[in-house]
C-alpha cells in the first residue's frame, strides 16, 4: 500500500467518525427537545408593584386548571440579599394572558422576586426578575 492509498484510507475513515457523531448529535436533541416539549406550559409576563398589590401576568399555553402562584421577594441592601416575604395565592389560570393581583406590603427599594407556579406541590415554572419600588 502506497502513502496516497493509506491517506485515502484515513481520511475516509475519519469523515465516518464525522458522520457518525453528526448523527448521534441530531438523535440526541431530537430527544432532548421531544422530552421537553410540554415543559413550557407557561410564561411570566409583566410584573408591577402599585403600593398594595403586586401584579403579575402569566401566560397559560396550556388547558385551564387551578394553580398555586408563589412570589419570595428578596430586598437587596448592601450588597446582600435578605428575603423579606413569601406570598402564595392560588388561582385559576385560563388558557392565555392572566392577570392577578396579590396583596402585598413593600418598602421603597430594589427586590429581587423569585416567581413560582407550582402543580400538585411541584414546581410548573419559574423565574427570577428585578423590580425596584
Amino acid at each position: 500500500m502506497n502513502h496516497c492509498e493509506c491517506f485515502k484510507s484515513i481520511k475516509f475513515h475519519i469523515d465516518l467518525m464525522s458522520f457518525r457523531k453528526s448523527i448521534f448529535l441530531l438523535v440526541t436533541v431530537f430527544v432532548i427537545l421531544s422530552l421537553t416539549a410540554g415543559c413550557l406550559n407557561y410564561t411570566f409576563g409583566d410584573l408591577s408593584y402599585n403600593g398594595s398589590e403586586l401584579n403579575v401576568g402569566i401566560q397559560n399555553n396550556g388547558e385551564d386548571r387551578f394553580s398555586t402562584v408563589q412570589i419570595t421577594v428578596f430586598s437587596l441592601k448592601d450588597f446582600r440579599q435578605i428575603e423579606d416575604s413569601t406570598y402564595v395565592k392560588t388561582v385559576y389560570l385560563e388558557h392565555g394572558y392572566n392577570i392577578y393581583s396579590i396583596p402585598a406590603e413593600l418598602e421603597k427599594g430594589n427586590y429581587k422576586m423569585y416567581l413560582y407556579i407550582l402543580e400538585d406541590g411541584k414546581r410548573a415554572s419559574a423565574e427570577i426578575r428585578d423590580i425596584k419600588v
